[in-house]
């Protein structure tokens, strides 16, 4: 067993293997040879082995040696990598970005990561925006906006999907209707149903058209509105039904007011929630922070 070599040892040999020679290597550090000399010799009795082999073509690093310096370039990567954080997260304490959220998400994400953000980083300014996903999509490439959370935006090459996550869309109805028994619905089971839709551009809408379309089932849309928690009302006033993601309703389900139930539709159940940036684009230490806490959301 060898004592441990210090952050100065370490230099040093990285220096000479760098370098080619003990007298080049003292010329990069600013310090005589005899300095870097004695270094190495101390170090080589500490290993037990000789690091370097001298010769007329200078100092070449042995078996032990390429070990040795190998330990020391990762020690100084990650003096490097530590100096990068700690700026990066002393960077983020001030400064402002800019988010889109689906507005299904909004509940979710105010309560998980845009309060504990600000608790953590009292001196960033937020500003959320909220909107269809068209419209969310539109704010990114623009550079309106450093990130969004949107509920199945079209694939794109301007854009990086950084973490996703499964939001089937169910049938959202109250605990007394027809259907509430259901386990399963299938599409021609909403056929003259009274239904509540979110206006064009929003992403659910563009899903409910869609699968409308392709099983040609014929309902009437009774409600429109770009206000979740007004359809997630009225459904559980039992007026309409709504075709909703679980985000949507978490606390209506919870409360007992309505129901989620699946229904039999790859395009429905293959819906997923995306945290998305602008391919490209640098993003602000500040919208560095927001995006770690979102992938921490995302990921748990």
């Amino acid at each position: 067993m060898f004592k441990m070599l210090d952050d100065r040892t370490l230099r040093y040999l990285a220096a000479v293997s760098q370098a080619g020679s003990i007298r080049a290597a003292a010329r990069e550090l600013g310090v005589a040879p005899s300095a870097v000399q004695r270094t190495l010799a101390a170090a080589e009795h500490r290993v037990g082995w000789p690091i370097f082999s001298r010769g007329p073509g200078g100092a070449q690093p042995t078996e032990v040696g390429r070990v040795v310096i190998a330990h020391a370039q990762e020690r100084s990567d990650l003096d490097a990598q530590l100096a990068a954080d700690l700026s990066s997260v002393t960077a983020a304490t001030e400064g402002s970005v800019s988010i889109a959220v689906g507005p299904g998400f909004v509940d979710q994400f105010s309560a998980r990561v845009l309060t504990p953000f600000m608790t953590q980083y009292p001196g960033i300014r937020v500003r959320l925006v909220t909107g269809g996903t068209d419209a969310l999509v539109a704010d990114l490439n623009a550079d309106e906006v450093s990130l969004a959370i949107a509920l199945h935006p079209e694939p794109s090459p301007r854009l990086q999907i950084l973490r996703s996550s499964e939001q089937p869309l169910g049938l959202i109805c109250a605990p007394d209707h027809r259907l509430a028994g259901e386990r399963l619905i299938s599409p021609d089971q909403l056929a003259g149903e009274r239904m509540a839709v979110l206006p064009r551009g929003y992403g659910l809408r563009a899903l409910h058209d869609s699968f409308i379309r392709a099983h040609g089932v014929e309902v009437e849309t009774t409600l429109e509105s770009d206000n979740q928690p007004a359809i997630v009302a009225a459904v559980a006033a039992g007026r309409v039904v709504s075709l909703l993601p679980p985000v949507s309703v978490s606390r209506a389900r919870a409360a007992g007011k309505v129901l989620l139930i699946p229904v039999d539709d790859a395009r429905l159940s293959g819906v997923r929630a995306a945290l998305v940036v602008r391919r490209g684009r640098r993003l602000s230490p500040a919208a560095k922070a927001l995006l770690t806490a979102c992938e921490c959301w995302f990921d748990h």
